[in-house]
């Protein structure tokens, strides 16, 4: 996993780009440059195999949980002139490979004067990272210890109503997403007396109950609307 996203946030600015946009740059300009000899040799023209499944679990921050939604992203650098890309099939499987252009170079150019040797320097990793270094893209290092159980963070995240969007076409399902947005939004997200949890899980259950009842309406059903509870976890 790479920890230091390192960008320059005037030049973004300047771009349609938002932080995760920028994450994800970083994260190409990190691999495409790298030094490592296992990426080397799996480079084709110039252009470096990036998984984006491990783009996915590589960048936590970015709270994308989809291939598609992190493809439109992409395509947004690449219509825009950040990047370029391949594809090419090995053993029957489609790869993306990955190389950035000259104007992403701006994106990454340092604005103020180095650090005096005096100033205490901490916005920095103590331990810069070696060109050397493994990296998780060629293949996961991290040793899996099956005594050691990590404590997965619950903590809900409310959606936008972007985030709502996105979801919905990916499930081509007919609910509205502002809908179901201000509807949570006017109650807290609440499910009855209870913090929400999992805000897909409910969407999924809009859709049962507009199947079940063979409506054409892009809102919610009106169970929905009258605040009954149906003890399966949502209104």
């Amino acid at each position: 996993m790479k920890y230091t996203i390192y960008i320059n946030q005037k030049e973004l600015c300047k771009t349609d780009f938002d932080l995760v946009d920028g994450a994800i740059l970083d994260y190409l300009y990190f691999i495409c440059n790298s030094k490592n000899e296992k990426i080397k040799k799996q480079r084709i023209d110039g252009y470096t195999w990036v998984d984006y499944k491990k783009i996915l679990n590589d960048i936590p921050m970015m709270r994308i949980k989809s291939k598609g939604a992190l493809s439109r992203r992409v395509k947004k650098m690449e219509d825009t002139g950040f990047i370029k890309s391949i594809e090419r099939r090995k053993n029957g499987h489609k790869l993306k490979y990955f190389a950035l252009t000259k104007k992403s170079n701006s994106l990454f150019t340092q604005t103020q004067d180095p650090i005096l040797k005096k100033e205490n320097p901490i916005h920095l990793n103590a331990y810069p990272i070696d060109e050397d270094e493994p990296i998780s893209t060629i293949k996961d290092y991290t040793i899996k210890n099956n005594t050691i159980k990590i404590e997965r963070d619950v903590s809900f995240i409310k959606p936008t109503v972007i985030d709502i969007k996105e979801f919905c076409k990916e499930r081509k399902n007919q609910i509205d997403a502002e809908t179901f947005f201000d509807f949570y939004e006017s109650n807290d997200w609440l499910i009855g007396k209870n913090k929400m949890k999992n805000w897909k899980a409910c969407l999924r259950n809009w859709e049962k109950r507009n199947r079940n009842n063979n409506t054409n309406d892009r809102t919610t059903p009106h169970r929905h609307q009258k605040g009954q509870d149906y003890g399966d976890g949502t209104f």
